[in-house]
């Protein structure tokens, strides 16, 4: 079992934004715990993972409030659960001493969150229910000699909101301890949102470099 503690932020405690967000300088820390387990196996070509865990935290700090005209406002709920499980493979689809490999990704991952609260049974939670539910994840990768290219592709289903699929691309050239690469992220201009109402971005591209240093 492990157990941690995340105290409030300068935000939770001191934001002054009336009329959408107000602070709350007697919020406690939370307090959480948490057990897991995990079993894998491992051959030439397959790695394959499953595990499940379950955690509890009490204090759970939210913002709420219990009409809409009202300011959100963080408080410290009764308790908040969490249990889920995952599972993730690996797939090698080439020989090992072969030039060009390619590699597939896949993984499951769902999630329960529950509230226990008795003390605010009116008040509407702004965060609490935008929790993941479902995702799935499928990632390829296809490389030859210094040169790859990977897509990945991730589907999210959360608690209160529509259900999407994203697709990113990389291209990449390995010279030597220097890696070039290009990035297309979203690549159909998915319109969606992640947490918070916030809008995220539509199709956009990267070009970057990596540098190693040896010691």
């Amino acid at each position: 079992m492990v157990s941690s503690q995340r105290i409030p932020s300068f935000t939770d405690l001191y934001i002054n934004q009336r009329p959408a967000n107000i602070g709350n300088p007697q919020l406690q820390a939370e307090r959480a715990r948490q057990v897991e387990g995990a079993i894998k196996y491992t051959s030439n070509h397959i790695i394959a993972q499953a595990g499940y865990f379950y955690r509890t935290i009490t204090d759970f700090i939210d913002w709420t409030r219990s009409q809409s005209t009202e300011p959100w406002q963080p408080q410290n709920m009764d308790n908040n659960e969490v249990q889920g499980f995952n599972v993730n493979f690996r797939v090698n689809l080439n020989a090992l001493d072969s030039n060009t490999k390619y590699y597939a990704t896949m993984g499951y991952s769902y999630l329960h969150p529950k509230i226990n609260d008795n003390t605010a049974e009116n008040n509407v939670s702004k965060y609490a229910i935008e929790s993941l539910r479902n995702q799935i994840n499928l990632n390829f990768t296809i490389s030859h000699m210094a040169w790859s290219l990977t897509t990945a592709n991730r589907f999210n289903e959360r608690l209160s909101y529509k259900s999407y699929f994203i697709s990113d691309l990389r291209f990449a050239h390995q010279l030597d301890k220097l890696n070039l690469y290009v990035d297309a992220q979203n690549l159909f201009n998915v319109k969606y949102i992640e947490a918070g109402a916030v809008p995220m971005p539509g199709t956009w591209y990267t070009l970057g470099a990596k540098y190693t240093i040896g010691y």
